[in-house]
C-alpha cells in the first residue's frame, strides 16, 4: 500500500487546527510507501518530484508555487 498525506503547508495560512509537525515528521519517519505533498521538508526526507502551479485560493492575489512530493530518505 501507499500513504499520501497533505498536511497544512508549513508556513502557510493557518488551517483552524493545533498541526504538531515535529509528530508528523516522526510519524513519517516509521512508515513505508510515505509521500508527502510540501513545499519543504527536513533533511533526511527525499525530493521525489516536483510541479509549478498557480495558487488560487485567493483571486485577487495569485501567485506561482512549486509543489513538492518527498518521501522518507531510508
Amino acid at each position: 500500500s501507499v500513504i499520501y498525506c497533505d498536511p497544512p503547508y508549513a508556513n502557510t495560512n493557518d488551517y483552524k487546527i493545533n498541526f504538531n509537525r515535529n509528530e508528523f515528521y516522526n510519524w513519517c519517519r516509521i512508515q513505508k510507501n510515505c509521500f508527502i505533498s510540501e513545499y519543504t521538508m527536513p533533511i533526511d526526507f527525499k525530493l521525489v518530484a516536483e510541479k509549478c502551479k498557480i495558487c488560487t485560493f485567493n483571486s485577487k492575489n495569485r501567485k506561482v508555487t512549486t509543489e513538492k512530493l518527498f518521501t522518507i530518505n531510508n
